[in-house]
């Protein structure tokens, strides 16, 4: 867990930067400086790029991690991995832009009664399929050789504001609307550019183009593994409510989701910081047969992201008013939207490790198994729920499916290898958050600022919440990357 803390409070101070960027753009200035069509087809679009790389990838988010210790165990492939996991790419963007066009009419048949924009300018999405899929490799493999703190920063910081450099040159008329669209989608292929250069000039690319020595045997662990990860990886589940949300209600409808989905995604940011390297230790876990050591990373993982997701959630719960603030009048309507997107993601957080550990052992078909049945569920319950509820019935919808999912897999480990994410301290954390939540919502509001109510209101909550957890040492690690931030912060 030291090499998960070291990393996890760089990437954590970085991800957490890029969230505030993140946050001013999707919840202040894009609302404001975009129409609101435009601003929700921005999100469809990029909704449809992370779905396309889902299946476009190959496989390969889960599988550069899982096979990097296999390639670097024997001497005679060691240095063919990069080239190796780059012809899996460049074949799995080929897939993805025929897939695009051969289904082409069906897809823009789903969006031209509520969407037509999004019809207008489909050609976008071959653009962002490419780099999609590139960018998903790449970061992959950054994540794969322990450099994380490279994608992360490129990825949360440097793309957020070139994004917003395309939109103010929108606002103040030096793009029109298809050229403001161009620029928004070639951000992507910056990403790409920068990590390449970086991971080059640092010398972390050998290439050896040279495969005679990869045995039959492990093409074919690869090849069965990248397609089961193709939809154990969550292919059928990543964005799909944004993609149902436009094309089932309208691009103003998933302007408000896009916010609703951004605010509840904060909670998710330390977690990415920690199963980026968490992911890559149970891999090498697997292969040296370390039960024990998987048991303690499970552990560990779940009651440290439940501590720093719960008290993002509590905070969130609570300043729901201060936070739309500041927003068009009619972005008030994804309130409760907010709180449920939100609560669905700290369910994700709280089971910990659970799709990596199974995503990197010899039971990972299981995640193909758990995330079928997931997407069915989910798929139904949207297209229940969404004529029902609007925007809230998608929220609705990813709440059941995360409990049911995460649930499975929890119950899975467990039979399967006896290996569990909860200790009493996990469960006394939960009643801490219980009781914070309670007091917080006492407390009379005295304050007409919205700045001042949410400082009040987040101190407050922060205090109650995390001050119990740190003085009684529930969780060690918590404690141990909290002193990590603070000395990256030079506190």
């Amino acid at each position: 867990m030291a090499l998960i803390r070291k990393h996890a409070a760089r990437n954590t101070v970085v991800a957490y930067f890029g969230v505030i960027l993140g946050y001013v753009n999707l919840t202040i200035i894009f609302p404001k400086l975009l129409e609101q069509s435009v601003f929700g087809l921005t999100q469809v679009l990029i909704a449809a790029m992370l779905f396309i790389s889902n299946f476009g990838s190959l496989g390969l988010k889960m599988s550069t991690i899982r096979f990097r210790p296999v390639f670097e165990s024997k001497q005679e492939i060691a240095t063919n991995f990069f080239a190796f996991m780059l012809t899996i790419c460049l074949i799995g963007i080929a897939l993805s832009l025929v897939s695009l066009y051969v289904f082409q009419d069906f897809i823009t048949d789903r969006f031209s009664k509520n969407s037509p924009l999004f019809v207008d300018y489909y050609r976008l999405v071959y653009w962002l399929a490419i780099f999609g899929v590139t960018n998903m490799f790449l970061d992959s493999y950054c994540q794969s050789i322990f450099q994380s703190i490279v994608a992360a920063f490129y990825r949360e910081v440097v793309m957020r504001l070139l994004q917003l450099a395309a939109v103010l040159l929108y606002w103040f008329g030096f793009l029109d609307l298809n050229g403001f669209l161009v620029t928004f989608v070639m951000v992507q292929a910056l990403y790409s550019i920068l990590i390449g250069a970086t991971l080059i000039l640092g010398k972390h690319i050998v290439w050896n183009w040279n495969f005679e020595n990869i045995s039959k045997s492990l093409r074919i662990d690869i090849a069965k593994f990248s397609i089961i990860a193709i939809i154990g990886g969550n292919a059928l589940l990543t964005n799909v409510d944004v993609l149902f949300v436009g094309s089932m209600i309208g691009l103003e409808a998933t302007a408000i989701y896009a916010v609703a989905v951004a605010i509840g995604n904060i909670l998710l940011i330390p977690s990415r910081s920690m199963l980026r390297v968490a992911n890559a230790v149970a891999a090498d876990a697997w292969v040296q047969n370390d039960l024990p050591k998987l048991n303690r990373v499970y552990k560990k993982s779940a009651i440290t992201n439940l501590i720093i997701g719960g008290v993002v959630f509590l905070i969130i719960a609570h300043c729901i008013p201060e936070i739309l603030s500041y927003l068009p009048k009619n972005f008030e309507a994804g309130t409760a939207t907010i709180i449920v997107l939100a609560l669905s993601k700290l369910i994700h957080l709280s089971t910990g490790i659970n799709s990596g550990i199974i995503a990197t052992s010899k039971d990972y078909a299981m995640n193909l198994v758990f995330n079928v049945m997931s997407a069915f569920g989910l798929w139904g319950f949207m297209y229940f729920l969404i004529p029902m509820y609007g925007i809230m019935g998608a929220a609705m919808a990813m709440l059941y499916v995360a409990l049911l999912q995460n649930t499975a897999k929890v119950v899975f480990l467990q039979a399967k290898y006896e290996l569990q994410p909860y200790n009493r301290s996990y469960f006394v954390v939960i009643l801490i958050g219980l009781f914070t939540y309670l007091v917080i919502g006492l407390i009379p509001e005295f304050w007409t600022n919205p700045i001042i109510g949410l400082g009040v209101k987040a101190s407050l909550t922060t205090a109650l919440f995390l001050g119990p957890i740190y003085f009684f040492k529930l969780s060690n690690d918590f404690n141990l990357l909290v002193g990590d931030v603070f000395k990256k912060l030079k506190f």
